[in-house]
């Protein structure tokens, strides 16, 4: 039974709605107070206490997010070539336009009846703009940006057709809340969040051996990419273990920004412990509070829940990886890679890509030399920056260098200093890189500074989770190598790019770049930050922009790509069409005036087919 008061839907006993999938027909899904007098004066526009919205919205049991039409199936791929010739068309089955027949007041009444929802609804019956822009006001009544995240992801819940059709009519703005930088608060209050959006928990301590059974539990029946996370390293936060899961859940929103059906993608978070002691002791935990299990038991149970998700959605279902730990991230990619199952890596792939397809941006600027002429020093050697550095020797040997000559553009610094060839037990992928260690260095050199000064980069680019690493010292240092560089003949422009997030995180600012270079810096940052106007001289009221190297640029039309393509493996060939098709899309007149070296996130669409259609190209003949 459903008490319910006025348009407001609320679970009569704790035994109603234990499920987040309500069956319910006219529960909301959302944790709801009953509504005071005053909220009934506006009733337009409800906002709990508790941070969701409260929409004059119905759901139906379980409802899909859009009909199986909007699915491609195998079979409607076809050989390999023919996805090739046929591309566009393929790619638009995928897509999920918005829609109006939402389960709000833009329902037409006839389709009230039709559904036995007259007198459920009030009686007007306005358009998706009407709604679109009610939601708005709730959302900028919400407060803080947790908050907001709690009302539109709610929202998400309850009337899926109107939240997508808001969120790619505001996508800059809305964003942002939904994904980086505010899904790492999110994670990090994941335990007190009350609408808490559905994705897959997987449990080593409660489903090992049952996994199947789990998976096939997920209500949508034509899924093509699951998006899966262990929790272990979330963003630069560390491990949080099953609150991890708001990673996956942003991922699949993105997906849904970028056109594809929300339907056709699984987040799934499989918890195998956590080792953070406050999160595990937290009494709003949600995970299992287990230490980590060994490897052999981690690696055997990954391939069980890749086994089950198979058999339940068929052999090219595409794993998409999220915030794995770095011990496993590149062994579950050759896990799977040996069974054909197509994978890629977020952190390892799509951060390379989104990194090249920045300094592909950086270098059509004045002052910046060419790619073959950059010398790149990674600051953190995780798997973000290893992943970026192995692309970035692949784009160099496809511009004519050797593979010697490429490596030995490329440092890295790790957290045990400058990686050269006189360290010990170096992983397979640093030890790619490590070179002979600088005279005017010591052992192991640990100060960034010292570094940059010793090697003289053109470009640096932290993933570090090291907040304020780049010291003014260090942004002035990266100047002065460039100005050696270039020999005085222009005045040089190094690249200095901070892609770690959350915000916190960050290795400096966009302002701090701009103030301590004076303005020759070319900076990109995995957080969003404010633009910059020049408020004196020649160039005032000129607004610079920082480009966000934002993975939400790649994994769509990646994964788009990969399916209609119909292949198993992630080529280094689809990765550089891929970042050459990012930083195609930023017009000259924009990057000129803004010095913004990635396309705008207003084109993430535009942007998602062109990444699909370059892969699609990649593909050998």
């Amino acid at each position: 039974m459903h008490a319910r008061w006025g348009m407001i839907s609320i679970p009569a006993t704790q035994s109603a709605c234990t499920r987040l999938n309500c069956t319910s027909k006219r529960c909301l899904r959302v944790v709801a107070l009953k509504a005071s007098n005053d909220a009934c004066k506006r009733r337009d526009v409800l906002t709990s206490t508790l941070g969701g919205v409260v929409t004059t919205t119905v759901l139906p049991p379980l409802a899909p997010l859009a009909s199986a039409s909007n699915i491609l199936t195998p079979e409607e791929f076809g050989s390999t070539s023919a996805a090739r010739s046929s591309a566009s068309e393929l790619a638009t089955s995928y897509y999920a336009a918005p829609s109006t027949s939402g389960r709000d007041l833009a329902m037409p009444y006839a389709e009230r009846v039709q559904q036995g929802l007259q007198g459920l609804l009030p009686p007007t019956v306005t358009d998706l703009q009407t709604e679109m822009a009610r939601v708005m006001v709730a959302v900028d009544r919400a407060g803080a940006p947790l908050q907001k995240y709690q009302a539109l992801m709610a929202l998400s819940e309850s009337d899926p057709p109107l939240f997508y059709a808001l969120l790619q009519s505001k996508l800059e703005q809305l964003l942002p809340l939904l994904y980086t930088p505010t899904v790492g608060e999110a994670c990090l209050n994941w335990g007190t969040l009350l609408a808490r959006p559905k994705g897959l928990y997987i449990s080593y301590h409660r489903h090992r051996g049952n996994v199947q059974s789990v998976v096939n539990t997920w209500p949508e029946t034509q899924v093509k990419v699951a998006v899966v996370t262990d929790g272990e390293r979330i963003l630069g936060l560390g491990d949080l273990g099953a609150h991890g899961m708001g990673i996956p859940v942003g991922k699949a929103v993105v997906y849904g920004a970028a056109g594809v059906n929300p339907s056709s993608i699984l987040p799934v978070t499989v918890d195998v412990g956590c080792n953070t002691d406050a999160i595990t002791q937290d009494p709003f935990y949600c995970g299992t509070r287990e230490r980590r299990i060994p490897d052999s038991d981690y690696f055997a149970f990954m391939g069980e829940v890749c086994e089950a998700i198979q058999a339940r959605y068929g052999r090219a279902v595409l794993i998409h990886w999220e915030d794995v730990s770095s011990r496993h991230s590149f062994r579950l990619l050759e896990q799977l890679s040996r069974t054909s199952q197509p994978t890629f890596n977020d952190d390892i792939q799509c951060t390379s890509v989104i990194t090249l397809a920045a300094l592909l941006g950086a270098t059509r600027l004045p002052g910046v030399p060419a790619l073959p002429a950059q010398r790149v020093l990674f600051f953190g050697a995780g798997q973000s920056n290893l992943g970026g550095a192995q692309l970035f020797c692949e784009a160099l040997k496809a511009q004519g260098l050797s593979q010697e000559e490429a490596e030995g553009r490329i440092w890295l610094m790790d957290s045990k200093g400058l990686i050269t060839s006189d360290r010990e037990k170096l992983s397979a992928e640093k030890e790619q890189f490590a070179h002979a260690r600088p005279r005017s260095l010591a052992p192991g050199e640990r100060n960034l500074l010292a570094v940059v000064r010793a090697l003289q980069p053109t470009a640096l680019i932290g993933a570090s989770a090291q907040g304020g690493a780049f010291t003014q010292d260090v942004i002035q240092a990266m100047v002065a190598a460039s100005d050696a560089f270039t020999a005085g003949n222009v005045q040089g422009r190094p690249i200095v790019f901070a892609l770690s997030n959350p915000t916190s995180k960050s290795e400096c600012t966009f302002q701090q770049a701009h103030e301590w270079s004076r303005g020759r810096v070319v900076f990109a940052s995995g957080s969003q930050f404010p633009p910059i106007t020049i408020e004196a001289g020649t160039q005032k009221g000129r607004q610079l922009v920082a480009a966000q190297a934002n993975n939400c640029f790649v994994f769509p039309g990646l994964a788009l790509g990969c399916i209609a393509s119909q292949t198993t493996q992630v080529a280094p060939a689809f990765l550089l069409a891929a970042a050459g098709a990012i930083a195609g899309q930023q017009h000259e007149q924009n990057l000129r005036s803004t010095e913004c070296v990635l396309p705008p996130l207003s084109g993430l669409r535009t942007i998602t087919e062109a990444v699909r259609d370059s892969i699609l190209k990649s593909v050998p003949a």
